[in-house]
């Protein structure tokens, strides 16, 4: 395991950001990276919608055990096509091939144990492996390459230099997925533009499922939801958003067992929690200050009861509090 964390694990994952072979949309896995990156775009995104009145669609995708329904062969393959030595390449399949599962409980281990075979294959990176991440980040950056060339796209231009422009289709954290498109290129609003937003929508969504499944991956669809966000206008010019009930919209995955999944939709000022802050399209942070109320005041309480020295307590408040506090 150890191997297989320097070489798969850093030296692949540096080879790879040296040849820019991890797609920028991409924000986990990955040196200099962290959820804040991922967190500010997204806001960012919202922030220009809000404030222009753009009409909007987001989608939030959760791959079910990522690190667990990787394909073996297919991974050796893209450990090649990333430069990776063949005999390295060898000894990490093999290593997958040959080696046993115990089951460990505190009973202690299990004499029984698993192994792949060609009637029951076994996927995956391993439990534990070192390198999981990075060849999750490999995999994951081809999907989101081909998701930013085909997906609808949030688009957005400077109204000075209307040569800078910029176009976001996902963002994401390891496993977890946004997908974005808007109407910023559209000159009015027309239920023509709604419709076609609706349309996009759905397809994302289906390619996206696609995708995960042809790589051995699956959406849980559980945890799926998405936005849609329309501003109505009034007489006086402020704005509304409108409802799921108004919009009716019915977003639906087919399955390969012939079943159809609906997905979630939530309402715009209805806040998620992702990466460990609670965000909404339409700017909500009242469930974010609740959160960090409800953090603060259990703090408070622990501190209060732990009889702790002075110093102590300056202790804590300065390498637990603060830091709790300032992300989330």
């Amino acid at each position: 395991n150890l191997a297989l964390k320097s070489v798969f694990g850093r030296q692949l994952l540096w080879h790879g950001e040296e040849h820019n072979a991890y797609h920028d949309a991409q924000g986990g896995s990955r040196p200099g990276r962290n959820t804040t990156d991922v967190s500010i775009t997204q806001e960012v995104i919202y922030d220009i919608n809000r404030r222009t009145n753009t009409d909007h669609a987001s989608n939030e995708n959760d791959a079910k055990a990522c690190y667990d329904r990787m394909i073996a062969s297919l991974m050796s393959l893209l450990n090649r096509a990333r430069g990776m030595n063949k005999n390295w390449v060898a000894t990490r399949a093999s290593i997958l091939t040959e080696a046993r599962y115990h089951i460990k409980t505190m009973l202690g281990l299990s004499e029984d144990h698993y192994t792949h075979s060609k009637e029951s294959p076994t996927h995956g990176s391993g439990q534990g492996a070192g390198d999981s991440s990075n060849q999750w980040g490999m995999l994951s950056s081809i999907i989101l390459k081909i998701m930013h060339d085909t997906a609808s796209k949030a688009r957005f231009q400077d109204p000075y230099e209307k040569e800078r422009k910029v176009e976001i289709a996902n963002t994401a954290f390891v496993d977890d997925t946004s997908g974005y498109q808007n109407t910023y290129d559209k000159n009015t609003q027309t239920t023509e533009n709604i419709n076609q937003l609706i349309s996009n929508l759905q397809k994302d969504f289906t390619t996206w499922d696609l995708l995960l499944y042809a790589t051995g991956g699956l959406l849980e669809l559980q945890k799926c939801f998405f936005y849609m966000t329309i501003w109505q206008f009034k007489d006086d010019g402020s704005t509304r958003v409108i409802s799921p009930e108004e919009t009716e919209v019915t977003l639906t995955i087919d399955r390969k067992d012939g079943t159809s999944v609906q997905i979630q939709q939530k309402h715009p000022n209805e806040a998620h929690k992702l990466l460990g802050i609670f965000r909404s399209p339409t700017g909500n942070q009242t469930p974010q200050a609740d959160a960090l109320t409800d953090k603060s005041n259990n703090y408070a309480r622990a501190i209060n009861s732990s009889g702790l020295l002075r110093s102590d307590t300056r202790t804590a408040y300065f390498t637990n509090y603060i830091p709790a506090m300032s992300y989330s």
